[in-house]
Parts: C-alpha cells; sequence; structure tokens
C-alpha cells in the first residue's frame, strides 16, 4: 500500500524564482503530491560550481516558499556534499519512505542531457518523472533521445512556458536591472543586504 506521493525538485536555485514556485506548484495540484522537497544542490556534475554559496541558497529557498502549504527543504544534498548525483537523492528517498511513491520534478530544459545523469537507466525503478515546459522550446527532444528514454516514466505535463531563468536574474542583480515581478521580495531583500551577486574582480560574491 502506498503510503504518500512525494516529490522532488532539486536545482542550484541560484537564486529561486517565481517560475520554480509554479512548476512546483503545478505538479503538486495535477499529481495530488502530499509534499514536494526543494533540493538544493551542492555542486551540479554537468554544471559545476554555482554563483551563490549554499548557506545563501538555503536561505533563499526557505524564504520563497515560506508560508506555502506542502512545500519543504531538504538540505540533504548540501550536508552530504561532494557532486550531487540524482541517483544517490532517489535512493535515500526511497530509504526514508519506503511505502511512498516518489516524483522527480524537472524542467523540459534538462531532458537534452538526461542520458549524462549517472545511473538513470535505474530511475524507473525508483521515480516517475513530471517535466514541465522551459526556456523557448518547450518539450523539444530529438528522436534519438526519446528512444533511449523510453524505460523512463515520464509525465509531461501543460502550462504557461517558463521563461524566467535564474541565470537572467543574476544578471540583473549585477546590472541593477532585477525583474522584480520575477522573484520574491523577501529574496531580494536577502540578495540585496548579502550583496550576494555584486560583482567583485569579474566573479560573484561567495560565502559558504
Amino acid at each position: 500500500m502506498t503510503d504518500k506521493k512525494i516529490g522532488i525538485f532539486g536545482g542550484t536555485f541560484d537564486p529561486i524564482h517565481s517560475g520554480h514556485i509554479k512548476i512546483a506548484q503545478r505538479a503538486l495540484s495535477r499529481f495530488s503530491l502530499d509534499k514536494v522537497y526543494f533540493m538544493p544542490c551542492y555542486v551540479r556534475p554537468i554544471k559545476g560550481k554555482t554563483a551563490a554559496g549554499s548557506h545563501d541558497r538555503i536561505n533563499m529557498v526557505k524564504i520563497a516558499i515560506q508560508g506555502k502549504e506542502h512545500f519543504e527543504l531538504s538540505d540533504y544534498e548540501i550536508k552530504k556534499r561532494g557532486k550531487s548525483y540524482t541517483i544517490n537523492t532517489l535512493n535515500y528517498f526511497r530509504r526514508k519512505n519506503r511505502n511512498s511513491k516518489l516524483y522527480l520534478i524537472i524542467g523540459s530544459d534538462l531532458l537534452s542531457e538526461l542520458m549524462l545523469w549517472k545511473e538513470i537507466e535505474k530511475f524507473s525503478g525508483l521515480c516517475e518523472i513530471i517535466v514541465y515546459p522551459r526556456g523557448e522550446k518547450g518539450y523539444s527532444i530529438a528522436p534519438r533521445l526519446r528512444r533511449a528514454v523510453s524505460d523512463l516514466k515520464m509525465h509531461f505535463i501543460k502550462g504557461p512556458l517558463i521563461k524566467t531563468s535564474s541565470t537572467a536574474l543574476r544578471n540583473g542583480f549585477m546590472s541593477g536591472h532585477v525583474p522584480k515581478s520575477e522573484i520574491d521580495k523577501k529574496v531580494i531583500n536577502y540578495i540585496e543586504g548579502r550583496s550576494i551577486y555584486e560583482v567583485e574582480r569579474g566573479n560573484c560574491k561567495r560565502s559558504r
């Protein structure tokens, strides 16, 4: 008997923005999830280092989801340190929630790199994947990739195309032109108060 339906939403959240919240809310509603865990990574194996440090990214997620029912922060990957492989996270959640159904929530912008993920062939035995349209192309999947991931249990949910990106927001903070409708006001205040994306010697300020 299945106990709960749990969503796992990983990413750098550098910074977390309205697009992330909308994706999580849509997945929560569409699949009647009991909870969505926001999982800031320590180091993404493909993208590498983040601009903001682990401490700040955790705090930004806490601020952004505060008061939102069914949303919760998980610091598993941060505490684990090292490269954040999703297979390890799924195995961790499976051990902690043996009778629960796991859903991995991703944006469609990650589809092109799925075959590079560690032990992707084992995902089908651990979770189902919820994909939400992001970027300019939405659900653009090459036929070769579609065949390669055919064993994965994937759900492509409909909704407004999310074009907001953390990269664009970081650039906005650096240039002083932040699109404030795309990020929580309290998160903006935290970022500015900590000067997280302030340009120093050509790099973003880091705080670990």
